[in-house]
């Protein structure tokens, strides 16, 4: 009963469907055939229809017939009954009806219990959420699981009716929405329990902010392993394995159906049922069913249900379509910081699905933090010991998570006024992660005879710096003259020259001025054999 399908976010996941609640003649089952074991019934199982898995689930005590002695019997009959298409599970149901209920319990090879001598790791009866409780002792072992069966609205220390506990939704990780009925004899598929039972306590639970997967529960207990009728588990999984199985159920990656080979695939953001996600859009979800014995043209119903955990309202649907067997849905209308759970109600032909839900938290949009910056043109000559008039450009920021921080190059001071407060740093601060445009006044200080050239820098945490290209030529005066020697050269001539020359090696470039009786020398390399004539 398998058939493969991917999600983006996944390797490829095949559908498992079978039966977690069971019982043999270790306990109170096979009740019309009390010579048989768990062997026997593993082996009854693999030839009905629909079942790669049953998990038989004994009771843990002795007013139910469980003996210690016969609990590692049931643990290796199982390991024997499991091939490659076939997976058996061996666990127990766990309490007693009156003054407690039922939990179904796997993924631990020990018994638990209560009656002197017969367990293996002791719990006191109807003790479920207390520092010693089922619960708790469950959560040490980090391969077992726990599920309600058959629950009643005060059952297990009344969690129903308290607040949510941490504790608790650790060790369970679903509920039946539907059981039996237990003592069915009929072998052909067509004897039905009462249709969703115990849908109202399963979403009650999900409105207290537990995360649980719904399970369908045959609660067998005569000779007839999956034939009672058509409703079973579905577990998703990479392949049929038991630690497959475990890990799955653990996942909540499954759902409950009254169909025995309805298929369903739910993403939500190409998550799969029962992941808890988080994220910054909307949430997209995609629902897809595939009954193959259905009647053509049989009647269909696929329903996106949602609520909110931890609210204490019933969830309420967001979406339906009952003309095909797919359903596209994006939840525009999540809030920022809201958390909603969705599930996937499906009917079809007049049997009901109910998939394991999907927890999405929508969180604040994270950006990259960014600076813009604009640029400057030269500053030109200016003399040493002097201030060049200002010049200007912009700089912003955006979803900056620190302040934003400019340095200048030597030479050059920044303020964010004109005039004054000028220094070679300066912080801006940003409102909600942004530094509107803000304009920045540079000026050119040079203090020694050379050409200045650099980057304003600016930095904040996570961003691409941003630099701003500076730079301006620094120059000093000479006596009163009307003529230089340059490379052995008289020259009288005012207005610029400039001169190429290669002296030890280095070529060098003066530009040299000679205005109203004054030479300006702007040179790249200055040697002591170049002399002014004053």
């Amino acid at each position: 009963m398998t058939q493969r399908f991917t999600t983006s976010a996944s390797s490829a996941y095949n559908f498992y469907f079978g039966n977690l609640h069971a019982h043999s003649s270790y306990s109170d089952g096979n009740k019309d055939s009390t010579s048989f074991t768990p062997a026997n019934d593993y082996a009854y199982a693999k030839n009905s229809l629909g079942m790669d898995f049953l998990g038989i689930s004994e009771h843990n005590h002795s007013g139910a017939g469980m003996s210690k002695s016969n609990w590692p019997l049931g643990i290796a009959q199982a390991n024997a009954a499991t091939n490659s298409s076939f997976v058996a599970l061996y666990g127990q149901e766990w309490g007693v009806i009156s003054n407690g209920g039922h939990v179904l319990v796997y993924g631990i090879d020990s018994l638990i219990g209560w009656e002197t001598n017969n367990y293996q790791i002791y719990v006191a009866q109807s003790d479920y959420i207390s520092s010693t409780g089922l619960f708790r002792r469950l959560n040490i072992n980090g391969n077992a699981f726990a599920s309600y069966a058959h629950p009643s609205s005060t059952d297990y220390n009344n969690i129903a009716g308290i607040g949510f506990s941490a504790t608790v939704d650790s060790a369970v990780v679903g509920c039946a929405v539907e059981s039996g009925p237990a003592f069915s004899t009929s072998t052909t598929y067509n004897d039905y329990p009462s249709s969703m039972a115990f849908l109202s306590y399963y979403t009650k639970m999900l409105s207290k902010g537990y995360h649980l997967g719904p399970l369908m529960d045959h609660d067998t207990h005569y000779t007839n392993f999956g034939r009672a009728n058509e409703n079973r588990l579905v577990v998703l999984a990479p392949s049929l394995t038991k630690a497959n199985l475990i890990a799955a159920m653990k996942a909540r990656r499954f759902y409950a159906t009254e169909d025995i080979d309805t298929r369903v695939t739910f993403t939500l953001n190409n998550q799969v049922m029962g992941s808890i996600n988080s994220g910054n859009s909307a949430p997209t979800i995609s629902i897809s069913v595939n009954d193959p014995t259905a009647p053509a043209g049989a009647t269909k119903s696929i329903k996106l249900m949602y609520g909110v955990p931890g609210s204490g309202v019933s969830p309420t649907t967001l979406s339906s379509n009952s003309s095909s067997n797919t359903l596209n849905y994006t939840h525009t209308g999540l809030t920022t910081g809201s958390t909603c759970y969705y599930y996937a109600d499906i009917t079809i032909n007049g049997k009901r699905t109910i998939t394991a839900p999907i927890w999405y938290t929508k969180t604040n949009v994270v950006s990259t933090p960014s600076i813009t910056v604009g640029t400057l043109t030269s500053f030109g000559t200016q003399q040493v010991g002097t201030t060049s008039t200002e010049k200007t450009y912009t700089v912003s920021g955006l979803s900056l998570q620190n302040n934003l921080t400019i340095s200048a190059p030597t030479g050059f001071q920044i303020s964010t006024t004109s005039g004054s407060g000028f220094s070679n740093s300066l912080t801006l601060v940003p409102s909600s992660g942004t530094v509107n445009s803000t304009t920045i006044y540079v000026r050119f200080s040079p203090t020694v005879n050379k050409i200045y050239s650099g980057n304003i820098v600016h930095i904040s945490t996570n961003a691409v710096s941003q630099n701003v290209a500076v730079n301006g030529t620094a120059y000093t005066t000479a006596t009163s003259c009307n003529s230089y020697i340059w490379n052995g050269i008289t020259y009288t001539t005012s207005g610029d020259k400039t001169f190429t020359t290669t002296i030890n090696g280095v070529d060098s470039t003066a530009l040299i001025m000679i205005l109203g009786g004054v030479v300006f020398v702007f040179i790249e390399k200055l040697f002591k054999e170049h002399t002014i004539n004053e």
